[in-house]
């Protein structure tokens, strides 16, 4: 989106009105790549954390068990969690605001005052 604006003698009347909108796609990305390498430093610690205490993730009940004693991996799988919750919910959201900033719909500047 925003790398052919340098060239277009319009990019202020583009920038302008989806300025919002793009800050808000870039925070998101940012945001996700953060939440994303923090989770995959909690899903190494988290994993070191089951193996020690030689506790089976895939035995549902055992690990939701294992997670309310133990504040350390409960504290890991909450930071794997937030960043997929963070995924499916905000992530999907950049694609969207670039769909309407691709429009390039310039019906704010046709206002009648």
């Amino acid at each position: 989106i925003l790398a052919d604006l340098g060239k277009r003698m319009d990019a202020p009347l583009v920038l302008l009105p989806n300025a919002c909108g793009i800050l808000d796609m870039m925070g998101h990305v940012f945001a996700g790549a953060l939440l994303l390498e923090q989770a995959a430093v909690a899903g190494k610690k988290l994993k070191a954390i089951l193996r020690e205490k030689d506790v089976d993730a895939t035995d549902k009940k055992a690990y939701h068990a294992f997670l309310k004693e133990n504040g350390d991996a409960r504290f890991y799988h909450n930071k794997i969690q937030a960043a997929a919750c963070f995924m499916h919910r905000a992530v999907p959201q950049v694609y969207a605001q670039s769909l309407a900033i691709k429009t390039n719909d310039q019906s704010v500047w046709e206002v009648a005052f």
